[in-house]
């Protein structure tokens, strides 16, 4: 996806180790933690540049300058990014992790992206750390825990439990680059055809002008600008009718209540699984159970 996504200007190199122990987690949220650092690269080297995956075992004896704060003693599965960008001034590095936080332009993104992926790595009991040096780069680095358990194959779906999916469109709002291109993927993959719309004015316009055709608008709360409970209401002017479903990966105090009182069409908490998406999108649509 990045490769296919990426400016060619942009080389990506990946140094994967073939014998590298298994973790335990979810597969979504981890690919949705990579997604975002490596677009957080990317906007780092607007003239292009070199991005470099790696994986590997590392470990952390505690008495290692780098050893990221809490981290126990122990083997780790590691993966690090590193790009040739700009780099990221000293006085940031403390608040790069915090939510909101952002030194891109107005209206380019909520600040939301690194800090989802602190949180799911922290959530999955990791540690997620960088290290930088202005005008050479960065190098951010995810720990996961090794896992002891036997790593099975997914089970196929058999033959009387087909994926719930559709062929109608869906209309996708929010900020995050990284999202809106999991949403492709994840909703295109149950058959579904997905627009998107990175900010609230972009998704009125685009309902405006396809609202015929759109069976289901998922509309992110915490965006820049127009924010999404000022979305909703715009949406709902021009189609009183309009299937919403609210989305957002952190508590927002009465909003979503409020939203749903107002014909929200259900509550979608970020980040979310194929499986939990596919059945809301039925429900919502039709044709499937909740």
């Amino acid at each position: 996806m990045i490769r296919h996504t990426f400016d060619r200007s942009i080389e990506i190199r990946t140094e994967m180790d073939a014998g590298l122990s298994a973790v335990e987690g979810d597969a979504g949220q981890l690919e949705q933690t990579v997604l975002n650092l490596c677009i957080n690269a990317r906007d780092a080297m607007p003239k292009g540049g070199m991005l470099v995956l790696r994986t590997c075992h590392e470990t952390v004896s505690g008495e290692d300058e780098g050893t990221p704060e809490g981290a126990p003693r122990g083997t780790y599965a590691a993966l690090t990014l590193s790009d040739t960008g700009v780099g990221i001034p000293p006085e940031n590095i403390p608040r790069i992790f915090e939510p909101f936080f952002s030194t891109k332009e107005t209206g380019k993104g909520s600040g939301m992206g690194l800090a989802m992926a602190y949180g799911i790595v922290k959530n999955h009991g990791g540690f997620l750390d960088v290290r930088s040096v202005p005008g050479q780069g960065s190098t951010f680095r995810v720990l996961l825990p090794i896992s002891s358990k036997e790593v099975l194959p997914s089970p196929a779906l058999a033959p009387d439990e087909p994926a719930l999916g559709g062929m109608e469109t869906i209309l996708f709002v929010d900020d995050e680059e990284s999202l809106r291109m999991l949403a492709v993927e994840m909703l295109g993959s149950l058959g579904y055809k997905v627009l998107t719309a990175g900010n609230g004015l972009e998704a009125v316009k685009t309902f405006e002008e396809r609202r015929g055709e759109i069976a289901v608008v998922i509309l992110d709360m915490i965006m820049p600008g127009m924010g999404g409970e000022e979305t909703f209401h715009r949406l709902k002017e021009i189609d009183p009718t309009a299937r919403i479903l609210i989305s957002s990966g952190y508590a927002v105090e009465g909003r979503p209540q409020s939203l749903l009182a107002a014909g929200a069409a259900g509550f979608l908490q970020k980040p979310y699984r194929v499986g939990t998406l596919a059945a809301t999108m039925r429900r919502i649509i039709g044709g499937g159970s909740p």
